[in-house]
């Protein structure tokens, strides 16, 4: 009996054993709703651990793509129980987001959990515009010994919820301070609230506005999610994006959020008769963006030193002298080197082409910064290269240099300095170098003498000397007609439009044949009448206002313009005003009123011209 007992107690450890049994999946998806994995659109690599002890490794690069994001994770735990035993799965999964850059063939992987592996997954990355939809994307899933299995992904719709945050997700940003002085580095943060159990970033869609300020964009430090309480709610709370920034002026200053595009898994739990409580997961993604921020910039105090370099924060500084071997028509380089915490990048030196002495040629300092993060500021040095050459032989004192900042610990200015040198200068190997080359300018003079002793003949008497003062002066002549002439056109702005009239004529009647060709009747019948009376008013010399039936025709009659001609522009305007304020001719007649209006404009034009 009880050996019996033991074989079945045996056979239900063997029989559960693979249930607790470690196990890896790895899904990569485009994020782009018809599945197409191409250069340029995002995608994710997700990665699922169920049941698996021990710490992750994860590969450190991602082929053809890059990291927009610090990963996203998530764990789970699920009991069953039945009527014998209950089992307890646990779930652990990470989301990479990403953005293809080249296309190609690349495999995620391999990824262990503990003593649980998963070999890689290969994907495909599709040239722009040629990416197919579900291709191209493979999963992978299981312990050591597995292989790859390929799969198409299907293209499903997704619902979506597009708003502003709620009290489920919500971003808030801030500041490290909110009163500080011009080139003060402060930081600006924007954090994450949300009750989701699973989210995917999929990018910001604008970037912060920040007017007056000079930003640097900073690794995110707080990677790993935390839990806040707010208003009672707890929240999981992420650093998405962090700026150290530098205000480069006095006043109020407003830093405006940008907008983020954020999509999560929502749950919805309601209970059915025969299943008691069931859980249905809802795809959701919001545009989210965080509260606006006002800084108080301070003017930095007065009086400001007439040497001040510009730099805010701590700083040291030095000098060295690479080469002490200086000689005269040598350049040889002195080095400057500021080092502290603050705004390194756009701090300047004081100028040395004042504080040095005259007989020493000094050329523009080249900076070299080697900067980095730290904490709230920005740490580093800036090496300043300056390349000098000393005139003369002899003693030679290089002085010292004032270099002035500000410091907001102490709010005062503050002055170090970088010590000078004193040199013995030497004699440059130039001068043997320039007594070869005046020796090889005498042999060139020579030969020089003897070709001006052949050919005599003065560049003064050549036609190609006296051509290029003859083309000059034509030129101008030319220039000085025509400008004489285009002014005199537009003195008479009445005789400019007068000659201009069927030009403009023309332009507006294109207009009424856009409108005809759409069939739009109102804006048809208005083109014509503007392009009529305009064309009027321009060869009368009379205002719009001071046109009439009556005067025109006695006008026109005037200018030996036949009656019958004068008749048909009064008769084609009457056509106009009556079609459109009483709509009642048809298509066809439109198509012949707008050939009747350009033929009678090219008319009157001629006998205008006659």
């Amino acid at each position: 009996m009880r050996i019996s007992n033991a074989i079945t107690v045996i056979i239900f450890i063997c029989l559960q054993l693979p249930l607790f049994a470690g196990k890896i999946n790895i899904r990569v998806t485009p994020a782009d709703r018809s599945g197409k994995l191409e250069v340029g659109t995002k995608f994710y690599i997700e990665v699922e651990a169920i049941n698996c002890q021990g710490n992750w490794k994860l590969p450190q690069n991602f082929g053809g793509a890059e990291l927009l994001y610090t990963p996203s994770q998530n764990s789970s735990s699920v009991t069953t129980a039945d009527n014998y035993s209950s089992v307890s799965t646990t779930k652990d999964e990470i989301t990479f987001i990403l953005v293809a850059k080249k296309a190609g063939t690349y495999s995620f992987g391999p990824v262990s959990v503990g003593n649980t592996k998963c070999k890689p997954v290969k994907y495909t990355i599709a040239e722009k515009g040629k990416g197919k939809t579900g291709a191209g994307v493979s999963s992978t899933s299981g312990n050591v010994g597995d292989s790859p299995n390929e799969m198409k992904l299907q293209n499903t719709d997704k619902p979506q919820f597009i708003g502003k945050g709620n009290e489920d997700m919500f971003l808030r940003a801030s500041v490290s301070k909110t009163k500080v002085y011009e080139q003060e580095a402060l930081v600006y943060t924007i954090r994450l609230f949300n009750t989701f159990s699973y989210i995917k970033f999929l990018g910001a869609t604008t970037a912060p506005k920040f007017d007056g300020f000079v930003v640097e964009e900073t690794k995110i430090r707080d990677a790993m999610p935390h839990f806040e309480q707010v208003n009672g709610k707890t929240y999981k709370v992420a650093e998405v994006a962090r700026y150290i920034i530098f205000p480069q002026k006095s006043g109020k200053l407003t830093i405006t959020g940008n907008t983020y595009t954020i999509s999560a898994d929502a749950f919805e739990y309601y209970h059915d008769r025969d299943f008691d409580r069931m859980t249905v997961k809802r795809p959701v993604q919001l545009n989210i963006t965080p509260n606006d921020l006002v800084v108080d910039v301070i003017s930095l105090p007065e009086p400001v030193p007439s040497d001040f370099s510009g730099a805010v924060g701590s700083f040291s500084i030095s000098s060295s002298l690479p080469d002490r071997d200086i000689k005269t028509n040598k350049a040889s380089d002195l080095v400057y080197t500021v080092s502290g915490r603050g705004n390194l990048k756009y701090l300047k030196l004081p100028d040395l082409k004042k504080l040095f002495p005259s007989n020493i040629e000094i050329f523009t300092p080249e900076a070299e910064a080697d900067t980095h993060v730290d904490g709230d500021n920005i740490e580093g040095k800036v090496t300043f290269t300056c390349s000098f050459i000393p005139m003369e032989t002899g003693e030679l004192t290089i002085p010292a240099i004032n270099f002035v900042y500000f410091d907001p610990s102490t709010t005062s200015y503050r002055t170090i300095t970088a010590s000078g040198f004193n040199l013995k200068v030497g004699k440059g190997s130039s001068s043997e170098k320039s007594q070869v080359a005046l020796r090889f300018d005498k042999s060139i003079e020579k030969t020089a003498d003897s070709n001006i002793i052949k050919d005599r003949k003065l560049l003064v008497r050549s036609f190609s000397y006296w051509l290029w003062f003859i083309v000059p002066a034509v030129a101008l002549i030319i220039i000085l007609i025509s400008y004489r002439r285009y002014l005199n056109e537009h003195s008479d702005l009445e005789l400019l439009k007068s000659k201009r009239a069927a030009k403009i004529a023309m332009k507006r009647l294109r207009r009424a044949y856009q409108c005809l060709k759409k069939q739009d009747a109102d804006s048809f019948y208005n083109e014509m009448l503007i392009a009529l009376w305009g064309f009027l008013s321009d060869k009368l010399k009379m205002p719009t206002s001071e046109l009439s039936r009556e005067n025109v025709m006695q006008v026109l009659t005037d200018n030996n313009i036949f009656v019958e001609n004068a008749e048909k522009v009064i008769g084609l305007i009457d056509k106009c005003e009556f079609a459109k304020y009483a709509p009642s001719l048809s298509k066809e007649d439109m198509s012949k009123i707008y050939q009747e209006g350009v033929n009678i404009i090219e008319t009157l034009n001629t006998y205008f011209k006659s």
